[in-house]
C-alpha cells in the first residue's frame, strides 16, 4: 500500500472501455506540454459506477510517487456501519510506528486526498478530515450508490487494505472535477 499526497485532481469524466487502456497510456506518457511536474504522476481511480452506454466513469489524480504509508502499517482493517448515517465505513488501525507517521501525515494534509493504490491505480481516495491520532483511522463510504453497493465497495476496501503481498500504497492526492 503506497499513500500519496497531491496538489491537484484532474478530471472526473466517462469513457468507452475499450480506450480505457489509450487513456492509461496517455497518462503514462503525456505530451512536454501536459506531463505533470517531476516530482508527481497521474493515476487513475475507477468509480464503481458504469454507464448504460457502456462506458467507465473516473477520475484522475496527480499523486506524489513515494509512498507514504504500506499494507505492513495496518495491523487491521475491518467493515463497520456508522449509526448516524447508516452507511458503512472501513475502520484502521495501525502499527505503533505508523501512528506516529499517520498522525503527523494527516495534521500538515487536512483536506487533501490521501490515495490508496494497489496496481498502479487508485482503489479508494479519501478526504483527510482532519489529524488522525491514535493509530485508529475511519474511511467512510460516500455517494448515492445502494447499501448493498456500498457494503461490498466496504468489504473489498477493507480487503485491498489487509493484503500484504501486493505492495499497496497509499499517497496523498488531489481530484479535479
Amino acid at each position: 500500500m503506497i499513500v500519496q499526497l497531491s496538489a491537484d485532481v484532474f478530471a472526473a469524466s466517462s469513457v468507452d472501455k475499450l480506450d480505457l487502456a489509450a487513456l492509461k497510456t496517455f497518462l503514462a506518457h503525456p505530451p512536454p506540454e501536459r506531463a505533470p511536474p517531476p516530482d508527481r504522476t497521474f493515476l487513475i481511480e475507477r468509480t464503481s459506477r458504469e454507464t448504460d452506454e457502456d462506458q467507465v466513469v473516473f477520475r484522475t489524480y496527480l499523486v506524489e510517487p513515494d509512498a507514504l504509508l504500506s499494507d505492513r502499517d495496518i495491523a487491521d482493517a475491518e467493515v463497520t456501519w456508522d449509526t448516524r448515517t447508516g452507511r458503512p465505513e472501513v475502520m484502521l488501525t495501525f502499527t505503533a510506528a505508523a501512528a506516529v507517521r499517520l498522525e503527523e501525515l494527516t495534521a500538515a494534509n487536512v483536506g487533501r486526498r490521501l490515495a490508496i493504490v494497489l496496481d498502479n491505480e487508485i482503489n479508494s481516495a479519501p478526504v483527510i478530515e482532519g489529524r488522525i491520532a491514535g493509530g485508529r483511522a475511519r474511511i467512510t463510504l460516500g455517494g448515492f450508490y445502494p447499501p448493498a453497493q456500498l457494503r461490498q465497495e466496504a468489504r473489498d476496501l477493507a480487503a485491498v487494505l489487509l493484503c500484504g503481498s501486493l505492495s499497496l500504497p497509499l499517497v496523498l492526492a488531489n481530484e479535479e472535477r
